[in-house]
């Protein structure tokens, strides 16, 4: 596993405040009526990173443990993509949900300090 420089890239700018693709997948998400195309483009980028993260060294931790943590992810990034595209409102945030958890797993073990 490889830490890839649009990988890094990305992680930088995912984690840089309330105008990420989290953060509004957050607001959207809760939104009455939502905004299906804003969501989408967000959730193809979390999906990118998803598919980037098992090609990445762990700064931290065990390679398996981070592996599981890093297909975790993908694996929701993927679901939260599908329901966005059935704009299943629902499901999307559920799915949503089990992502924003798997990054804090992941970084309480394999985050450096």
């Amino acid at each position: 596993m490889q830490k890839t420089s649009e990988n890094r890239s990305f992680l930088h700018v995912e984690r840089a405040g309330a105008n990420t693709p989290l953060a509004r997948l957050k607001k959207a998400l809760a939104a009455d009526s939502p905004d299906w195309a804003a969501i989408l483009k967000d959730t193809k980028q979390l999906k990118t990173l998803g598919a980037a993260l098992p090609k990445n060294e762990p700064p931290r931790g065990d390679k398996e443990g981070c592996l599981k943590l890093a297909n975790a992810y993908d694996e929701n990034a993927e679901v939260t993509d599908k329901a966005a595209n059935n704009k299943d409102k629902v499901k999307a945030a559920a799915a949503f949900a089990k992502l924003s958890n798997s990054c804090a797993a992941c970084h309480k073990a394999h985050k450096p300090n």
